[in-house]
């Protein structure tokens, strides 16, 4: 959860986005999701498919929007499988689910908003 954090910041600054700290961060981050977190109240691997926006916890949405940032390709195969996954995830009406609502009617609008951007980054 935390590495993806400081991965959001490197990604949003303009000296440090193509840096190779911020590659190296994205390289130990992309391996890792899909997988159960070592952060003590987010160890379940359903906390990546958790969305929200605008980004807060990491999420599979908020480090791909990071990593296509700092200029991971969609060939790679930790890309390729979250693309996969969020393909495949997407509900028949076009949307994703945000899981941190609220009061927020528009959610699933925004999180949807965020998971096209990604998806753009990627494929083009």
């Amino acid at each position: 959860m935390t590495t993806g954090m400081v991965l959001r910041a490197y990604a949003a600054h303009p000296k440090y986005s193509h840096s190779d700290v911020a590659l190296q961060t994205g390289t130990l981050m992309k391996q890792r999701l899909h997988e159960k977190d070592t952060f003590t109240f987010r160890q379940a691997i359903f906390y990546w498919y958790k969305f929200q926006f605008p980004f807060w916890w990491t999420d599979l949405v908020s480090v791909l929007d990071s990593l296509a940032k700092i200029g991971i390709k969609e060939e790679d195969k930790d890309i390729q499988k979250s693309i996969s996954w969020i393909v495949d995830n997407q509900n028949p009406n076009g949307t994703w689910n945000a899981s941190y609502g609220g009061k927020n009617r528009h959610a699933d609008e925004w999180v949807t908003l965020a998971i096209c951007r990604v998806l753009k980054a990627f494929l083009g």
